[in-house]
């Protein structure tokens, strides 16, 4: 009661892999870098969306989503530009930018990349076996 605070920093519980060594390095990198809003990613290396596809569920014909047809792709997963996922792990706002924005994602809102081990969310039960394992690593 009485406190005041500069900064608002979530959490998900189903992200229990996010360690304090993350926590830490993403506040320090917040406030090093004057950011407004700071959330974590990861990069999608398997999942990149020059290979999403669309489905007709009446024929179950697949065609390329962001492309007009499938000679269009590239091929060379290599060549590829990065790309990244929100990966759930931390979230971190100025108080009052929070309160003005009402939330964590917005044209100020700047990416700490993780390692791909802390994007494993909790959602299914195969999802904490999973879990499970990689701390008794």
């Amino acid at each position: 009661v009485g406190r005041e605070y500069d900064y608002v920093v979530l959490l998900e519980p189903t992200s229990p892999l996010t360690s304090e060594l993350d926590i830490n390095r993403a506040l320090e990198f917040f406030i090093s870098d004057k950011c407004v809003s700071l959330v974590s990613i990861s990069e999608s290396p398997t999942h990149h969306p020059e290979y999403a596809i669309e489905l007709d569920s009446s024929s179950n014909i697949i065609k390329p989503f962001m492309k007009d047809s499938f000679k269009d792709l590239a091929i060379n997963r290599q060549s590829l530009i990065p790309v990244y996922f929100f990966d759930g792990s931390l979230y971190i706002s100025g108080i009052l930018e929070f309160y003005n924005y009402k939330e964590f994602y917005h044209e100020q809102t700047k990416g700490i990349q993780l390692d791909a081990l802390k994007s494993l969310e909790i959602d299914e039960p195969l999802d904490l076996l999973i879990a499970e394992m990689i701390l008794k690593k």
